[in-house]
């Protein structure tokens, strides 16, 4: 009886942390970022099961499915990534359900028995992250450096951590979701402003030059005499031909704030037209893969050219006189809020030095630039983000710790046939 007694006692108390646990996290899912929030559910699951270990796998839904490591107590490499097909960690993803192994060196389904290794694991429990609509979202998993037996209590226990752990990736989808629109809104306001602002401006420059070729013009026909005079005359036709070229330039220049219009697009048509604009140095290799087996994206023809353009010569200035390769990849990735809707993924990627941790917060601002852009006209990456924006996408800096100290753009489409 007092075996039986002291059993249910300490059930009662698991129960009755688990519970704080669960509200101390319910209370921070707001005001707290995923990260924070993953590492406080790594506190707590360390401390309810007492385990050394716990790690979050996030899934990515590629063209190779994987499972990156999104947060860990550990000396975890960083971006750590293991296939979703054969793994211990797939298992529990795609059988939606807990993967027990009493000896993690000898399971056939670790594929990468290196990280056990230096970590020093020999058991491990693995429950997947699934949100309240079923969708997958990757994985949670604690470990031992000793022989653990998990019970059907520790399997429930770290279950609904993982349930707070694929909400949070949820909402952090949600909140990215939500800032990206107030960005586009933002960006439409100010191109309106900008638009009416120019059209102006235009105005007013044609009114001004417009009347230099007239009065050149008239010179020419009343005083011809005059014209006989060889630098006269040649002064008469460059002052001309700059007043054309300036008005050129600002009808040209007032095109860019314009509304877009959004079409069917190929992406590896818009990279080729903007490759022929580039002056690559023979020092540094530019390639690209997956273009041509992109279905077409919804985005103006001549944007989509100049942020490849500007993508492509920002990491040409990155390189300078090192030898280096710049990579332009694509892909289509799935939405992780909206199962029906799919996206085209562009990489600009380049092995030169990285962008600095100092820059990082501020490399899309208004007043940063890259000194060198679309043929020296001074737009920086705020006008490469505002033209992804007007398409409907997204433009973000990769994770450094996945490079270092190496640079990657990634660009974010909508299909044309999503919209459409």
């Amino acid at each position: 009886m007092l075996i039986s007694l002291a059993t249910q006692a300490v059930i009662a108390i698991q129960e009755a942390k688990l519970l704080d646990a669960i509200e101390e996290v319910t209370s921070q899912l707001v005001a707290q970022s995923p990260d924070a929030l993953f590492t406080l559910l790594i506190e707590r699951a360390c401390d309810l099961l007492n385990v050394p270990h716990a790690a979050v796998w996030e899934l990515d839904n590629g063209e190779a499915p994987s499972l990156v490591l999104r947060a860990s107590n550990g000396d975890f490499p960083p971006r750590y990534r293991v296939s979703l097909t054969g793994s211990l960690l797939g298992e529990a993803v795609l059988t939606r359900r807990p993967v027990f192994s009493p000896d993690l060196n000898a399971d056939p389904r670790l594929l990468r028995r290196e990280l056990v290794q230096k970590m020093g694991w020999v058991s491990g429990l693995i429950v997947p992250l699934v949100v309240r609509d079923g969708t997958l979202r990757g994985a949670f998993g604690v470990y031992t450096t000793g022989p653990r037996a998990f019970s059907d209590w520790d399997v429930r226990l770290l279950t609904s951590l993982a349930n707070h752990a694929a909400v949070a990736l949820q909402q952090a989808e949600a909140l990215a979701q939500m800032k990206l629109a107030e960005e586009r809104q933002a960006v439409a306001e100010t191109f309106a402003v900008l638009g009416d602002v120019s059209a102006n401006l235009l105005h007013r420059i044609n009114n001004l030059i417009g009347v230099i070729p007239v009065h050149v013009q008239g010179i020419q026909s009343k005083h011809p005499a005059a014209m006989t005079d060889a630098y006269l005359s040649g002064a008469l036709r460059d002052i001309e031909d700059s007043a054309r070229a300036a008005m050129e330039a600002a009808r040209e220049t007032v095109t860019y704030l314009r509304p877009v219009r959004l079409q069917a697009t190929p992406v590896a048509a818009c990279y080729r037209t903007a490759v022929a604009r580039l002056q690559v140095p023979a020092h540094i290799r530019l390639s690209a893969s997956g273009l041509d087996e992109l279905p077409p994206v919804l985005a103006g023809e001549e944007p989509l050219r100049l942020v490849l353009l500007n993508l492509i010569e920002n990491a040409v200035d990155a390189l300078g006189d090192r030898h280096g390769h710049i990579a332009v990849g694509g892909r289509v990735v799935a939405d992780p809020l909206d199962r029906a809707r799919a996206w085209v993924e562009i990489t600009v990627a380049d092995d030169g030095p990285g962008v600095a941790p100092a820059d990082r917060e501020r490399i899309f601002d208004p007043d940063f630039s890259t000194k060198h852009s679309l043929k020296k006209m001074g737009f920086g990456l705020w006008w490469v983000k505002s033209w992804v924006h007007r398409c409907g996408g997204s433009i973000a800096l990769a994770d450094q710790l996945a490079l270092s100290p190496h640079c990657a753009f990634i660009v974010r489409l909508p299909r044309a046939s999503v919209l459409e």
